[in-house]
């Protein structure tokens, strides 16, 4: 499948290592754009141990009955699950919104990876209602996907996929189909990139489609050399 990883025209540093090195940096989720990212909320009883402290439901007005509580992904027991980094990616790479939010104004760029669905560590965002649920107790073990893989409905059109890793670096050696310049992004950074992308990669700019009012294929700047042609995923 076809997903796009959107990079600044700020953040040059960062897109010409994922043109040269075909590798994704994953962040901790704390330093995601989404603050209610690694929230989740959950049932406890009485007297329940949950991040280190013994909270007393009845104390809160619970009595004996549950209570709804909600907490953050570190105060999770998680020690054996090291994978709480995170990278985000997107099939909406024609949504005029992930240009403006994500490609800095359209002044940055979306790398188009081939990888497969099924590739460690990769998850297709489920969007919510609210806040996702996890049930703590001595015979439940949530995992840190089970909160990073779910975000609220204010988020849907983002259409996200995630690595959710142990490792900084996610590498796809060999999987960058191409490489897509945003529409108002500076002739430097155009000419580094057909320099530097790798050479089974194609470069193309990205151009507005008025009638669609979302973005799409404009000029090839660089074929790649020795790969059939492919269009990107849903769009000419």
């Amino acid at each position: 499948m076809k997903l796009y990883k959107f990079k600044g025209g700020g953040e040059a540093l960062h897109t010409l290592d994922i043109a040269m090195n075909e590798r994704l940096y994953c962040a901790r989720y704390g330093q995601l754009n989404d603050p209610f990212e690694g929230q989740y909320q959950s049932m406890i009883y009485r007297n329940f141990l949950i991040g280190g402290a013994l909270v007393n439901t009845v104390a809160i007005g619970g009595g004996q009955s549950p209570v709804k509580v909600y907490g953050a992904l570190d105060e999770l027991d998680l020690a054996a699950d090291q994978n709480q980094l995170v990278c985000s990616l997107t099939t909406a790479w024609y949504d005029v919104r992930m240009w403006a939010l994500y490609g800095d104004s359209s002044r940055g760029v979306a790398f188009e990876f081939e990888v497969d669905e099924h590739h460690p560590g990769l998850h297709q965002v489920q969007y919510l209602d609210e806040l996702p649920h996890v049930a703590i107790g001595l015979l439940s073990t949530p995992t840190a996907a089970d909160v990073l893989s779910r975000k609220t409905k204010h988020w849907e059109y983002e259409k996200e996929w995630r690595f959710i890793s142990a490792s900084e670096y996610v590498k796809l050696p060999g999987m960058l189909r191409r490489v897509l310049i945003g529409s108002r992004a500076p002739e430097a950074l155009k000419t580094a990139l057909i320099k530097l992308a790798p050479w089974h990669s194609d470069v193309y700019t990205v151009m507005l489609d008025h009638a669609g009012v979302q973005m799409k294929l404009g000029h090839e700047l660089r074929p790649s050399l020795g790969r059939p042609e492919a269009q990107p995923a849903g769009r000419a």
